[in-house]
């Protein structure tokens, strides 16, 4: 399922986000906002951004470099 999300973008500004596992959210951190996965779905709506205070980490989930177009 990490893989899937290592797929997904901001809604936004379509970057990258980073899977944080221990708080069950897709993190912007250009943004310091974060999507809810609830039941495994991400909600990828906006309006239903977190605001959060996290700095950056490079442990979250990169985007892969060899994914078929």
């Amino acid at each position: 399922m990490v893989e899937i999300y290592s797929l997904l973008v901001d809604p936004v500004d379509k970057k990258p986000l980073q899977w944080l596992e221990d708080k069950n959210i897709l993190f912007n951190p250009r943004e310091n906002k974060g999507y809810p996965v609830i039941n495994g779905i991400p909600e990828l709506v906006p309006a239903k951004a977190i605001a959060l205070d996290i700095k950056p980490s490079k442990r979250g989930c990169k985007r892969r470099e060899n994914a078929s177009r």
